[in-house]
């Protein structure tokens, strides 16, 4: 818009005829782009200060009641999975619990039978040494 303001005031050089046709066509540029800018300015438009009353169609009216209703679905389905998901991380500890004492069990009959075998093992050996030494005095 600027630069159509300067070539409107650069246009006093130009003869009377090409003048005349620059000058319409520069004035209809002006407009144009003045419309534009009035019809997108906010300073110019109209605001709404306040609350306004809104006229809507039943189509338009059934499809928001859709959506809050879905929207109020969503939120009750929401906190069900909330409250599932709760009892699943209390039924996750109380089985680590559960496998931890398992593994405790676990742990001490391992070792009971580690010791078993070892006595075993030094029984086994005790009782081969004594079979040895009657067998031994038997044949002499």
């Amino acid at each position: 818009m600027i630069l159509s303001l300067l070539l409107l005031k650069n246009l006093q050089k130009e003869s009377n005829g090409l003048k005349m046709i620059i000058m319409k066509k520069l004035i209809v540029l002006i407009l144009s782009q003045l419309i534009a800018t009035v019809s997108y300015s906010q300073i110019l438009y109209p605001r709404i200060l306040s609350d306004s009353t809104v006229v809507i169609t039943n189509a338009q009216l059934k499809n928001a009641n859709k959506l809050f209703y879905q929207g109020e679905m969503y939120k009750k389905l929401h906190s069900e999975d909330s409250i599932q998901i709760s009892n699943y991380k209390k039924q996750i500890s109380n089985y680590e619990r559960i496998d931890s004492v398992q593994n405790k069990d676990l742990n001490d009959v391992t070792e009971a039978l580690k010791k078993s075998e070892k006595k075993f093992s030094i029984t086994t050996k005790v009782l081969g040494g004594i079979i040895l030494i009657l067998t031994g005095w038997l044949i002499f």
